[in-house]
């Protein structure tokens, strides 16, 4: 009897503590997705300040579709129908994360602020990564003038590749002692920042032209490295000439990422994913709408106002979706490469040359690490 119910009692001990693991776990993913959401806040918060301050045109970015990103999962979307920032409805409904007041406007050469109480949400995750600190500058584009980004905005795609490719060549002699001499570190920290400026100009102000064809062919030439310009970087490249896998894994594994930068990379994609695919399935669904609308005018061409309005106001929904999809890029291109310090960034871009960074294999080495290889990570971001 004492047996059987020792063995009740063992049985309970463990069930609880599973529970409890199980809501610890939960709590954790939470907090990641929360510091990730404050980190997207604070990084749409600098692009708006960026554009207000670069661009007397307040349509040339549409910035405001920046925030169809920021959706709560438990609130709905934000697509381009339904009248939360569609084409035709302006600003953003109760459904998108929009800056909170606290975000504001930044000074020049002031990061993005917030308070103490939004630290606090987040936890300790973004603590952990000092250039993600409250009052740090995220983009890294102070000092910036028009002239640039006229300039940026003009510049073609093989120029962008001459300059990459002149930048590659200066940072990879350094990669081989980038953690054993801090001169080394230094010297390819330089090189990261000029890389990152010099690829968020071009994403913010020539993004279709420039940027998205940049990620989605090599570096040297004009070969697709993407199977799918409209997913960007984010698509599984089959049918298009790639990498081998083991090039993606040294170089994740030699960028020394954090195990809460890594989170946060994880967060930030699966936060795109998910949008994304709510913006295809909206598109799927208008373009459906389109066809037998157009069918009905075909068939009568001179039937009532109604099947023409519709058309109009279809063909004005696929556009603003169009758009809120090319905005999440700008967003996540900027989250993913702040996240990272400009050594990691450009360990990461030299050791890929001439293949753009292959943001799905890389995510995905990055998610089986975080649940089975903690050997990937380095215990804190050290970066001169």
């Amino acid at each position: 009897m004492r047996t059987s119910a020792l063995h009740k009692l063992q049985a309970l001990c463990a069930d609880r503590a599973a529970q409890v693991a199980a809501l610890e776990s939960a709590n954790q993913g939470l907090r990641v997705r929360w510091a990730t959401m404050r980190l997207a806040e604070r990084v749409l918060a600098e692009v708006q300040q960026h554009h207000s301050a670069m661009s007397d045109d307040a349509s040339e970015l549409q910035l405001v579709r920046l925030q169809t990103i920021l959706v709560c999962p438990d609130r709905g979307s934000t697509g381009s129908t339904g009248g939360s920032t569609g084409s035709t409805g302006g600003g953003s409904t109760s459904t998108a994360w929009a800056p909170s007041a606290s975000v504001g406007g930044l000074a020049d050469g002031v990061g993005s602020s917030g308070s103490a109480a939004d630290d606090a949400g987040s936890g300790d995750l973004l603590a952990a990564i000092p250039h993600l600190a409250l009052g740090q500058a995220l983009l890294r584009l102070e000092g910036v003038t028009r002239e640039e980004v006229e300039a940026a905005k003009a510049m073609p795609l093989r120029e962008l590749k001459a300059r990459w490719t002149e930048l590659v060549a200066e940072g990879r002699p350094f990669l081989d002692h980038e953690h054993t001499d801090p001169a080394a570190a230094a010297a390819l920290s330089s090189v990261g920042a000029r890389m990152g400026r010099l690829l968020a100009l071009a994403c913010l102000w020539n993004l279709d032209a420039v940027f998205l064809k940049f990620m989605s062919t090599r570096t040297d030439g004009d070969e697709a490295a993407l199977a799918d310009r409209a997913s960007a970087v984010w698509v599984d490249r089959e049918t298009a000439e790639d990498a081998d896998m083991d090039l993606w894994e040294r170089g994740v594994r030699a960028a020394r990422l954090t195990r809460e930068q890594s989170q946060i990379i994880v967060a930030a994609s699966d936060m795109f994913e998910s949008r994304l695919a709510t913006l295809r399935e909206e598109r799927a669904r208008l373009s459906q709408e389109l066809a037998l609308y157009t069918a009905e005018v075909a068939a009568a061409p001179h039937g009532s106002d109604e099947a023409h309005l519709s058309i109009s106001a279809l063909l004005e929904d696929i556009e603003a979706s169009t758009r809120n999809e090319s905005a999440a890029f700008i967003l996540v291109a900027q989250m993913m490469r702040v996240v990272m310090t400009p050594r990691q960034y450009a360990s990461l871009w030299c050791r890929f040359y001439p293949w753009p960074i292959h943001q799905l294999a890389c995510v995905g080495i990055v998610r089986r690490a975080l649940k089975s290889d903690p050997s990937l990570f380095a215990a804190s971001v050290a970066d001169p």
